[in-house]
């Protein structure tokens, strides 16, 4: 909830979409908010929150008697003030309602330079173990391999491309001859394939430290590329082909900051 879309296509009730960071898909028509051009330069400059929690309500009154909707981790929504223990907000299809102040932050906070740490990435990560792995998934309802690792990056306000095989293109390339000594804590791991010379990432994990990883295979779990650990992964050593480094690399495409998108700011 609260991502910008750029509409590209309709079809039988069925909306083809671009998404800040570029992908294009498509969605069912009931769940976008048309906007009009104005309508989309009000939102952009409007007072908005960023949901913190991992899952949510929102009541569609202060006394919370009546839900209107859920949340998620990393909906926006904006914000008409503050009531008490709760924001105010408005969401896209223009209903009122309320959330606890304690799981939201001001859009405006969502800064990298003090969210992007290693700690904060796999304290994120290892709460969203055990989620089941969803095909296409990119909310703690379900992710599929790159989008959990996606969802904990942009928890702390960066913005990934969405499949594997296109972070693979982005970020700064590691030594994956002295693996596991040359790895830092939320670092990007790929998996795949090499053909005609060219490696082809299928997968995608976000090492933890001390051989681990975790990541999206079948649900949300952590691994090791040692093989004396009981959670040692032999398919996925087999199949390491790369290393990117997020974190200390310099945006650009690939790598954006929530923040200063242009799409949201």
């Amino acid at each position: 909830m609260g991502t910008p879309v750029r509409l590209l296509k309709w079809n039988n009730g069925w909306l083809m979409v671009q998404t800040p960071d570029r992908y294009i898909g498509w969605v069912d028509s009931d769940a976008v908010a048309d906007m009009t051009l104005d309508d989309y330069l009000e939102w952009k400059s409007s007072e908005r929150i960023f949901y913190t929690g991992k899952t949510g309500d929102i009541y569609g009154d202060a006394e919370k008697k009546k839900v209107i909707s859920d949340v998620v981790a990393g909906c926006i929504l904006r914000t008409s003030g503050i009531s008490g223990k709760d924001y105010n907000v408005i969401l896209p299809d223009g209903r009122i309602g309320f959330i606890p102040k304690a799981s939201a932050m001001s859009l405006d906070d969502l800064a990298p330079e003090k969210l992007l740490t290693p700690e904060n990435l796999i304290s994120c990560a290892e709460s969203f173990t055990g989620i089941p792995y969803l095909w296409g998934g990119t909310s703690v309802k379900g992710f599929d391999c790159s989008g959990f690792v996606k969802t904990v990056y942009y928890l702390s306000g960066i913005i990934l491309a969405r499949d594997a095989s296109l972070q693979f293109r982005h970020g700064s390339e590691t030594d994956t001859v002295n693996i596991p000594g040359s790895l830092n804590p939320g670092d990007l791991l790929f998996f795949g394939s090499v053909r005609e010379g060219r490696p082809r990432a299928t997968h995608v994990a976000m090492y933890t430290g001390d051989t681990e990883f975790i990541h999206a295979s079948g649900m949300v779990r952590i691994n090791s590329l040692d093989p004396a650990r009981t959670n040692f992964s032999r398919y996925r050593r087999d199949t390491f082909i790369g290393v990117r480094r997020i974190i200390g690399t310099k945006y650009g495409e690939g790598i954006k900051p929530v923040a200063g998108h242009p799409w949201y700011k």
